[in-house]
């Protein structure tokens, strides 16, 4: 059966944007049935459990992203019509969706991948990393413009495919936050993560849940249950329920999508194991030096293995962007003269690959 996947604040049954973080009815839910046909939608059985054989108890491991039933246009107000669950599209012609990772630091990078490949073993849905800057690539990126309360935010389009009227979703962009009062960890051992830090790998394996198009649950093991991550705290394991739920939502991306030139409905996917390989990006990094470390003022680079055009970004220790320029032979000099005493990442870059490396500003 189905069950809302739209929650409610305090059990007071007014609707609420389930973007707004609330949670679906998921768990163990008591199921009544109302002993008279006066209202065939609602539950008035206030007698015992046990006097109805078709009560009882059920157990809803997922929650997914469907249709208000309002915006159905066979809805009619007083019916018990029910709307499907979204299926997630790609925008892309190679029929799988890609996330961009250009952005990030490679410890960054290699965390978010880490996520990324635990969701594709256990679900099997077409998930890759690129670096490339792909216009039609699910955005990774640190941001200050974060919900407040939240480390992390998914921004998903949905739309309804006017041909056979079924929701379809589509994942824009995945933001973690970024201040000076976030500090995140990316360890790949989950036993050792910064009493002082936040596990970027957990948060980017929940966040990936709501890009596959899940909701969030109140199970108490779960991944897409929407706990505020503890500092220090690792949770990097998928339980049944969200296997069961991401392999619910690729079973459901895989479907035929009907075609017509008029209109734009997504493409639908293919098993990962049918394409990608492997999530991580296999490209030679750009091989470099800089020096001095520590710096005080000038910043020199020397580069081995890249004749294009490259750029250089300067990243402070909480992820924040501060400083970029182009580079236009393989060696030259940057005054870092401006930026304050601390910890900063410099990431070269060009079209193709990228590499970075920390230093030290006295």
């Amino acid at each position: 059966m189905k069950v809302p996947t739209i929650g409610y604040v305090n059990d007071s049954k007014v609707k609420t944007d389930e973007r707004e973080d609330q949670i679906a009815c998921t768990g163990e839910i008591i199921v009544c049935i109302d002993d008279t046909p006066m209202a065939p939608c609602a539950c008035f059985d206030m007698s015992d459990i046990n006097d109805n054989e078709d009560d009882g108890i059920l157990y809803i491991p997922f929650s997914t992203y469907t249709r208000d039933n309002m915006l159905n246009s066979n809805f009619q107000p007083g019916s018990c019509l029910s709307s499907d669950h979204a299926r997630l599209v790609s925008e892309v012609t190679s029929q799988e969706v890609l996330f961009d990772v250009s952005s990030l630091l490679p410890p960054a990078q290699q965390a978010f991948g880490r996520a990324l490949d635990t969701w594709r073993c256990a679900v099997d849905v077409n998930l890759r990393m690129v670096t490339n800057n792909n216009n039609n690539s699910v955005k990774v990126q640190f941001s200050q413009n974060v919900k407040m309360g939240l480390l992390a935010e998914t921004v998903l389009f949905t739309n309804t495919c006017s041909i056979d009227d079924q929701i379809f979703i589509f994942p824009i962009s995945i933001d973690f936050l970024a201040n000076n009062n976030t500090v995140w960890d990316f360890s790949v051992d989950a036993n050792n993560v910064n009493q002082n830090a936040f596990d970027f790998e957990s948060a980017a394996l929940h966040e990936i849940g709501h890009s596959i198009g899940l909701n969030h649950t109140c199970n108490a093991d779960n991944i897409m249950r929407p706990i505020l991550l503890e500092k220090g705290m690792a949770f990097r394991n998928l339980s049944v329920d969200d296997k069961e739920g991401g392999s619910y939502c690729k079973a459901r991306s895989i479907l035929p999508i009907p075609s017509n030139s008029n209109v734009t409905c997504g493409i639908s996917l293919l098993c990962a194991g049918k394409t990608t390989p492997t999530t991580f990006i296999n490209e030679t990094p750009i091989k470099f030096e800089v020096f001095p470390n520590p710096i005080s003022s000038d910043l020199s680079i020397e580069i081995f293995n890249s004749n294009t055009l490259n750029t250089l970004y300067i990243y402070n220790s909480i992820g924040q962007l501060v400083k970029t320029s182009q580079l236009f032979s393989n060696n030259e000099q940057v005054s870092l003269r401006e930026l304050d005493k601390g910890v900063y990442f410099v990431k070269l870059e060009n079209s193709e690959v990228a590499a970075a490396k920390k230093i030290i500003k006295l």
